[in-house]
């Protein structure tokens, strides 16, 4: 193939120069396919496609690849064993890759099994209805191989005219395989009966030069000129005939490219670029759309979409368009850029208007430049009775121009943003600037050069600072607008106008483009949207639009430019054009909105504003800041439509799960990061917009804007029922909405049930406990009967202190606190070492509480109320606040202090509800505690300070548990012990001790014990 690719570049690089074409004024849009989009090779020189829009291509390096839509898959591993010549489509799932020493089955994007050729000899295998035939010839002896897809089966040998070169090739025809062979000075021609599986033709012809061949549906045309381009060598329904050479003298030095899937394209290499025209059967060139490339053309075909696809010696792949045209260089031979104005006049010649002070006049494929041109081309403008009007800034004012391009200045003192040509063309309206609001005059003063402008500015009711666009509904009323200030309506009946400011909240949109179609409706496009009016019975006012409701519209960016085709309104809307069907809008009610293909389109700018235009030929003209485009509508929504077929893939650490619609997927606990890929294909092999998000169920849909994206990042989502939410935009306008069922479980210790059990073993212990007191205390009391009153007093104390202190007791085992505890334990189980610390700070606090609870007594040592204190910190910091900041005491000062009596939690619960409920609750750092500890004579004083939300707010969250005991039951344990001692507890909260402007938070606790405290109830 590389001798075949590069015979070809020697023939062509000799006729080049011998005639030139003139280059063309539009050519074909190109989309080049790169990285982005999956074409990872370079130098195509293979490319297949399959019915379902599967592309199967191999480069000159030996990278195959296959391309859907939007994603590709390159099989590596072929690359060692060579270029692939060619691929046969077994179907969807299986496809042969054809190489020249080997043969790989390829299933489901995978190697399933190679076949190695015979060795030491040259193999072509030849991609035939029936089956893969390879010829292998060494010397002048042919061998004939059929491939089956799993052995390779030997049918015969024979022997060639002459020892063939390197330029043998294979031309598959219905039943018969044509082998042609150059040997200077002869052609040799051969044809193989595939049923008979032998050759039935040889011949020989003197002074050919084959240079290439195409095919159409019946026949093969070899070109093969002899060195006085004389004859053409034709294969016509099985027969050879040799003809003289018909093509064109303007045409010698071209050629002619294979292709199996398309009508004939003729290639023209001319100072570094190439042009394409399409060709009939007779090889007679026909009318086609040519294009521009850089390099050899190595490979072409043509998608189901009428686009072709080709591969380039020195770059990417080229997509093209041939339903778009563009108009690169109309200007100065170089750009076409700022073309604010496209009008056509009375011969169909297209008018394209610069802001840089350029025109230039489109006759068919003939650009003319007016060179005098000298101003500045605005938006608008109207051809009448032979005169084309347009609007120029600065001096240049309202233009007249003759068929010739001769231009005159009818007014110098206006400067029009847009013009409008009265329906019945008496009228001639002009919009303006600064607040001066829109100028008629009647058509006859302005004929004659003469216009008497009537001013309709605010003093008349337009209060619009420039207006930018108008449209006269059926009542000949003038609508007018500006995307940020408003809309007006002028009644030139009243010589009235009305006007609505968005910055005034009298209108929620204002309008940038606007026109008025058959039926009547004032459509307006706008930065939030597409609105209409149709209802006459009803004030022309914004409050009686409505707005088109679709996500390809309401994005918010501007529709810059709207024109009516057959039933459709075409919209440009900033980085799209879109088609909304007007037949189903005004028959079935339904938004129906097709759009061009983004690789169609290949814009490199935003379109610009009010520039579009329906030619006579029924193509659409518009233009962007940088280009100016033909679309060929008609015969763009002639071709076929086709909807995706979808398949969505989770891939998380080289694992791949497929959704399927409608059906539950469930994952592990633990597995909340991961990403969404959305793959598809159709035969048309092109993208689509769409939208997606992944919600929670109960949660509100809010997809984001339509796009091309496809791979969608999941991070760190909670456990819950999930659904992922796909809208596809299909190419016949319609949006197919995908929901896909997501669930990720809970681990053990988030299920209510496991708390159930795990309370109902915490209650038994308690009750226990609860017990064995109890029936100590009855035994104690029975043996103690003759106490005198004061201490029957102090047993009932006991009894009332016993219970609270087992309450309280239970309340260090919360619920919520041990859940999370265990939560953090069990994510962290591949991280052994923060486990162990959560566990041993856990285990510490248990065994303290219980070791107290065994011993009977109201009273601990501060050094064991401290250890519980560090140990919830520990705990809360490894959980939930990684951040937090703790501003310890000093330790000589735990030390003097470590024998005093206290009750158990007084300073582990305030602490612990700092932590929950006021540090726990603030969104954003930083996260403070503070504890100090100073000494008085008698006390010893303990400040637990926060810069949390603060009491009043945590009250209002959903984690603060109002009816909890802890608090409650301390203050009461407090009172008790107050009762029979001298000096007395205090605790003292104050609330908001931070301010940061008007927002006040944080709390202090301050506690004060007494240094000599005592309490005997034994």
């Amino acid at each position: 193939m590389k001798n075949y690719f590069l015979i070809i570049i020697f023939l062509t690089s000799g006729f080049i120069g011998v005639c030139q074409l003139p280059f063309p004024a539009g050519v074909a849009n190109t989309y080049t396919l790169s990285e982005k989009e999956g074409y990872n090779g370079f130098i195509y020189s293979t490319i297949q496609f399959a019915d379902n829009g599967t592309v199967y291509t191999c480069d000159y390096e030996g990278n195959v690849e296959i391309h859907r839509n939007n994603y590709s898959v390159k099989i590596d591993s072929l690359k060692k064993w060579g270029r692939v010549t060619g691929f046969k489509i077994i179907n969807e799932s299986e496809v042969w890759a054809l190489g020249y020493t080997y043969i790989a089955v390829l299933k489901n994007d995978c190697i399933k099994s190679i076949i190695s050729l015979p060795q030491n000899i040259i193999n072509h295998p030849v991609n035939s209805t029936q089956a893969v035939y390879i010829f292998s010839y060494e010397a002048n002896i042919l061998v004939t191989w059929i491939f089956n897809g799993i052995h390779l089966i030997k049918k015969n040998e024979t022997r060639l005219l002459s020892t063939p070169n390197s330029a043998l090739f294979y031309l598959n025809q219905d039943d018969k395989i044509w082998l042609i062979n150059k040997r200077r000075p002869y052609l040799d021609i051969y044809a193989f009966d595939n049923t008979a599986c032998s050759f039935v033709y040889k011949k020989s012809y003197m002074n050919m030069q084959w240079i290439r061949a195409i095919k159409d549906e019946n026949n093969f045309y070899c070109s093969s000129l002899d060195k006085d381009k004389t004859r053409d060598c034709k294969i016509v329904n099985g027969k050879i005939s040799i003809t003289p050479f018909t093509f064109n003298s303007t045409l010698n030095n071209s050629y002619i490219l294979n292709n199996t899937w398309t009508p004939q394209i003729l290639y023209k290499f001319q100072k570094g670029n190439y042009y394409t025209a399409t060709m009939d059967t007779a090889l007679n060139l026909k009318k086609g759309i040519p294009f521009v490339c850089n390099d050899e053309i190595t490979t072409a075909i043509k998608n189901k979409s009428g686009n072709l696809y080709f591969g380039e010696t020195g770059n990417r792949m080229l997509l093209i368009s041939p339903f778009i045209k563009k108009y690169p260089n109309l200007y100065n031979k170089t750009n076409s850029a700022s073309i604010f104005s496209v009008k056509e006049d009375s011969a169909a010649r297209i008018w394209a208007g610069s802001y840089q002070g350029n025109l230039a006049i489109i006759d068919k494929d003939k650009s003319t430049e007016l060179t005098g041109n000298r101003y500045k081309i605005m938006n608008g403008g109207a051809w009448l009775n032979g005169h084309m009007y347009l609007n120029a800034d600065g001096l240049g004012g309202l233009l007249k121009y003759d068929m010739n391009g001769a231009v005159k200045q009818i007014s110098n003192n206006t400067i029009g943003f847009y013009s409008l040509l009265a329906k019945y063309k008496t009228q001639f309206y002009l919009g303006t600037f600064n607040y001066s609001g829109i100028w008629q005059t009647d058509v006859k003063n302005l004929e004659v050069g003469k216009p008497i402008w009537n001013k309709i500015d605010s003093t008349r009711g337009i209060k619009i600072n420039n207006v930018l666009t108008m449209s006269e509904d059926t009542l000949g009323r003038i609508w007018c607008g500006h995307s940020k200030s408003g809309i007006a309506v002028y009644n030139p009946y009243t010589n009235k106008a009305s006007t609505w400011n968005i910055d005034k909240n009298e209108t929620p949109f204002g309008a940038f483009s606007s026109l008025t179609d058959q039926q009547g409706t004032v459509w307006m496009g706008s930065g939030n949207g597409l609105w209409y009016y149709n209802d006459y019975s009803k004030e022309a006012s914004p409050q009686n639009c409505h707005q088109i409701n679709h996500p390809l519209l309401n994005s918010g960016k501007l529709i810059t430019a709207l024109t009516l085709y057959d039933n459709w309104l075409v919209i440009a809307a900033y980085d799209k054009v879109l088609l909304f069907d007007l037949k189903s809008f005004y028959e079935n009610k339904k938004t129906v909105l097709r759009y061009l293909n983004p690789y169609e389109a290949a814009f490199t700018s935003f379109t610009e504003q009010n520039t579009m235009l329906t030619a006579k030929d029924s193509s659409v003209w518009f233009s962007t800041s940088d280009m100016l485009y033909q679309w060929d509508i008609k015969n763009w929504l002639a071709l076929p439509v086709y909807k995706i077929k979808n398949e969505v893939v989770i891939i998380s650490n080289a694992k791949e799960i497929s959704l399927t619609e409608g059906s539950i997927v469930s994952f592990a606990p633990g597995f909340n990061s991961f990403d969404i890929h959305v793959q598809y294909v159709s035969p048309d092999n092109m993208p689509r917009y769409t939208s997606a998000v992944l919600i929670k169920d109960g949660d509100t849909v809010l997809l984001n804007e339509p796009g091309l994206q496809s791979i969608y990042n999941i991070k760190n989502i909670a456990a819950g029922n999930y659904n992922f939410i796909l809208d596809v935009f299909e190419t016949d306008g319609t949006t197919t909405r995908y929901i896909y069922p997501i669930t990720i479980k809970k681990y053990l210790w988030q299920l209510w049930w496991f708390w159930a059990v795990l309370s109902a073993a915490i209650v038994g212990v308690l009750f226990y406990l609860f017990n064995l007191k109890r029936k100590k205390q009855l035994a104690e009391e029975k043996a103690k009967t003759k106490e005198a009153e004061l201490q029957s007093f102090k047993n009932e104390q006991d009894k009332k202190l016993a219970n609270l202190q087992l309450i309280t007791l239970s309340s260090q085992f919360r619920p919520h606190f041990i859940l999370n505890a265990l939560n953090t334990i069990g994510a962290q189980m591949d991280d052994k070492p923060e486990a162990e610390s959560v566990l041993s700070r856990l285990g510490e606090s248990v065994n303290l509480i219980f070791n107290h609870a065994q011993q009977q007594k109201i009273l601990h040592p501060f050094e064991n109320e401290w250890s519980l204190v560090k140990n919830v910190i520990h705990i809360h910091t490894l959980m939930y606040l990684k951040k937090l900041e703790v501003d310890w005491p000093d330790s000589s000062i735990i030390e003097k202090v470590k024998n005093i009596q206290v009750p158990l939690g007084i300073l582990q619960i305030p602490v612990e509800n700092a932590l929950l409920h006021g540090l726990s609750n603030k969104e954003s750092g930083p996260w403070i505690l503070s504890i100090t500890i100073t000494e008085k004579e008698n006390f010893v004083v303990v400040a637990i300070t926060d810069n949390g939300v603060g009491r009043k707010k945590s009250a209002t969250l959903s984690n603060f548990t109002k009816h909890g005991t802890g608090t409650k039951n301390q203050t009461e344990i407090i009172n008790i012990i107050n009762a029979t001692n001298n000096e007395k507890i205090s605790i003292t909260y104050k609330d908001d001790v931070y301010m940061d402007g008007n927002i006040s938070y944080g709390t202090e606790v301050l506690i004060e014990i007494p240094k000599q405290l005592n309490y005997d109830n034994r």
